[in-house]
């Protein structure tokens, strides 16, 4: 799957958004299942406008090409630290 991202970056961007995300909230939606549903809904949508309107090109300009780096590393701390299995 990665190898695929290197070659076509905007695959990465959809199943990161779309298929990634989504399913580590699916994972705790034994509690607030509403909320949760509700928030994975309208992060959704931020992405795709997000998508649509290519906000990664004023990212990069303002943080640079690696302004993604950060939100990935915490993403990656709070599932290893807060979400159990």
């Amino acid at each position: 799957m990665h190898n695929i991202w290197l070659v076509y970056p905007d695959t990465a961007v959809f199943f990161l958004n779309y298929i990634h995300t989504p399913r580590h909230f699916m994972r705790t939606l034994k509690t607030q299942t509403i909320p949760k549903i509700c928030l994975i809904s309208c992060m959704s949508l931020v992405a795709l406008v997000a998508m649509v309107y290519n906000v990664d090109d004023w990212f990069e300009s303002v943080y640079g090409v690696l302004w993604w780096s950060g939100p990935v590393i915490s993403h990656i701390f709070v599932n290893e630290l807060f979400v159990k299995e």
